[in-house]
């Protein structure tokens, strides 16, 4: 059930006690949020409202720690945070007018989009100018218990392990079931196999939906929820955007070779290292539609249990056409 808009309204003026009901217009939100774009003229900013009963919790006071350190770094390619509610069920950002990198159409508005998908990458590789120390210390002023620093085996043992097992017991597609158990076993052994890199800290879901694009091809970096300290390196980033984020695919090898020059390494060696990662997680995408699909058919979540059905096979296609379907 959807907020009222007077309580919308309540919490917009938390940011500018001058806002009207006219001054609100709902956005297309996501899974756990509710999204407003509040605007009298001066200066437009975005609404987050958790969902009730979404299918999972909206993070707000990590996402407003992050944004906000990432700010005292000067980092041009994050909202500015502007307000956080007390019970963090409420956040205030920035308004970037930008559409979602899937629906782009970078040939009418004549963009490079190979110059655009290097300076994505790079602005995901500038986030490593945070330190553990400020993140830890920032998150506790606002109240937040900071995200652990997360390794390739943790997270093979969370979304690969935990979810399973949630899939397993409740999921009702039994062909999706059989298509991850041997592929999720596969993504625990490469874990085991893969070096610990450096702890650094990155947006944790750079795919479509989360890079806006404006018609001069300047863009913006959304949904810092997940974003941590990882130890799995650039090719995280690479294989992340490559697979998942549409203009990008193209030029895989191309910004391969660019981030493996950037960091020192040969072009061989980093293409096998994004190719392992990408093998090691892009089976855990299918695991999480299918979970929230468990999760929706045993009435621990409310949800559309189609639309994750939509996602997972879309997903499976992404991994069989990848890899051949070979373990």
């Amino acid at each position: 059930m959807e907020m009222s808009l007077d309580a919308i309204l309540d919490l917009a003026k938390q940011v500018d006690s001058g806002i009207e009901v006219k001054d609100i217009t709902p956005l297309q939100g996501g899974f756990s949020s509710q999204a407003y774009k509040v605007d009298r003229g001066d200066r437009p900013f975005v609404l987050l409202v958790e969902r009730p009963g979404s299918v999972s919790p909206s993070n707000y006071g990590h996402a407003y720690t992050v944004i906000t350190l990432l700010q005292k770094h000067n980092f041009k390619y994050a909202p500015l945070p502007l307000w956080l509610k007390e019970d963090h069920k409420a956040l205030a950002i920035s308004f970037f007018d930008g559409v979602a990198s899937d629906t782009f159409n970078f040939d009418s508005n004549h963009i490079d989009s190979s110059r655009v998908a290097l300076e994505v990458i790079d602005s995901l590789l500038d986030t490593a100018s945070i330190t553990l120390d400020e993140y830890e210390n920032t998150a506790k002023n606002f109240g937040v218990e900071p995200l652990p620093i997360e390794s390739p085996m943790d997270g093979a043992r969370k979304y690969g392990t935990v979810w399973l097992d949630i899939v397993r017991k409740s999921c009702p597609d039994e062909d999706i079931v059989a298509w991850l158990e041997p592929r999720v076993e596969r993504s625990i052994e490469l874990a085991k196999t893969m070096g610990n890199n450096p702890p650094v800290f990155g947006h944790g879901d750079p795919s479509n939906p989360n890079i806006l694009l404006r018609q001069d091809g300047s863009f913006m970096l959304i949904d810092w929820d997940s974003a941590r300290f990882h130890t799995s390196g650039p090719e995280f980033f690479v294989a992340y955007t490559t697979n998942l984020t549409d203009f990008m695919k193209p030029y895989r090898e191309v910004l391969t070779s660019h981030v493996a020059q950037k960091i020192g390494v040969s072009v061989e060696e980093f293409t096998h290292r994004v190719h392992e990662y990408r093998r090691y997680t892009e089976v855990f995408d299918v695991n999480w539609a299918a979970m929230m699909m468990a999760r929706i058919n045993a009435g621990e979540v409310s949800g559309d249990i189609h639309e994750f059905r939509a996602i997972a096979q879309e997903r499976m296609k992404i991994y069989d056409s990848s890899f051949g379907g070979v373990l």
